[in-house]
């Protein structure tokens, strides 16, 4: 049994990224957060530890793009701003 699992979508938009829905141990917390309309991409970050004394394991992981949002835009954006990760 795993000590630790949660995992933490963001959306990146025009106007930068946006928190979106928090889960632990695969159960919603807080307010289940939809995908913003402008949203051009979804990103999920997880972090599992299979102990108290282990080491915390993070990764990222592409969710989903916009398909009407061009390949240009979607390279120029995660330029124009830092990294939730």
């Amino acid at each position: 049994m795993e000590y630790d699992h949660w995992t933490q979508q963001y959306h990146l938009t025009p106007s930068g990224w946006q928190k979106g829905t928090y889960r632990f141990f695969g159960k919603i917390r807080g307010d289940e957060i939809p995908r913003p309309v402008e949203a051009v991409e979804t990103w999920e970050q997880g972090c599992k530890q299979a102990s108290g004394w282990s080491r915390e394991e993070y990764k990222q992981c592409f969710v989903w793009s916009s398909s009407e949002v061009s390949d240009d835009e979607k390279i120029a954006l995660p330029e124009r701003f830092k990294s939730p990760f």
